[in-house]
């Protein structure tokens, strides 16, 4: 054996044999169960030349640490069934309904019934003014009878209306031929059917009958005759009180006394007078109402 082996085991014998190698032995199991880690390092330089020189140097690390594992115990999950009922609502919600009546009531529920609804409004025609009832005129035309027998008509009137569109008339009239030779007196009545009689300007129609006396030039004969006459016409009320209408009508006379008769007088020429005359009466009236 060479002398750097018997160097070489000197020193670890007497690194064994020193006082602290069997405290570091024993503490290393120690140190390890309490969680903490201790390093030992030895080491021996020898060095051979002219010198023998041995040095020991023990280093010791303690590096402490601390490992902390939680686990948390698994907890276990039961899922139960539970069964839901839900819904929803869309609408108005109402109040809670107010407690039962004190007394009797004929109301089924404790609402009220709901309120009709509203009716169409429609504006209320307003009536118009009520008529005048009665009224005076004078008429101003012309008579037309066959074979050229003209004469100027003049005449007086009065009215009463029945209704709104129907008014009675009592007529005296006059017609002179235009020869001088007839004279016409006429009395009747009738009856006027106004078409709008609400209207400033308004159609009408008529229908008269009466009586006719014709005579001739100073008394020379007389004739009774009895007409009708059916016309219409055109009538302006320029007010409530006051009226101009537009007459015209075709009557037909016809003679009342027997054949021969009449009175003649001996020397005098009696003018030719049909018993059944035909003729056509035209006339402005003005008619005042109250």
């Amino acid at each position: 054996m060479t002398l750097r082996r018997h160097v070489l085991v000197a020193a670890v014998a007497g690194a064994l044999a020193s006082p602290i190698a069997p405290a570091v032995v024993a503490g290393v199991p120690a140190a390890h169960a309490g969680g903490i880690r201790v390093h030992a390092r030895a080491s021996a330089h020898v060095r051979i030349g002219g010198r023998v020189r041995v040095g020991f140097g023990p280093r010791v690390r303690v590096r402490p640490r601390v490992r902390v594992r939680v686990r948390p115990r698994p907890r276990r999950v039961h899922v139960h069934p539970v069964p839901v009922v839900w819904g929803a609502y869309v609408g108005y919600r109402f109040a809670s309904p107010p407690p039962p009546y004190a007394y009797d009531c004929p109301v089924p529920t404790y609402y009220p019934a709901p309120p009709p609804a509203p009716a169409p409004v429609v504006a209320a025609r307003v009536a118009p003014p009520p008529l005048p009832r009665f009224g005076l005129g004078v008429s101003v035309g012309r008579f037309e009878a066959e074979g050229g027998r003209d004469a100027d008509d003049v005449g007086v009137f009065a009215r009463a209306r029945l209704t709104d569109a129907v008014e009675f008339e009592l007529e005296a009239s006059k017609a002179e031929h235009d020869d001088g030779l007839r004279l016409d007196r006429r009395l009747g009545a009738g009856v006027y059917a106004d078409l709008a009689p609400h209207a400033r300007w308004a159609p009408f129609l008529l229908g008269a009958a009466g009586f006719q006396k014709s005579e001739g030039s100073g008394g020379a004969w007389t004739s009774e005759r009895a007409y009708a006459e059916v016309g219409g016409g055109l009538r302006w009320r320029i007010s409530r009180a006051f009226t101009v209408a537009l007459d015209l009508r075709a009557g037909r006379s016809q003679d009342m006394n027997e054949p021969n008769e009449g009175e003649v007088r001996p020397l005098i020429a009696v003018p030719a007078v049909p018993d059944d005359e035909v003729y056509t009466r035209a006339a402005l009236k003005g008619i005042a109402y109250f």
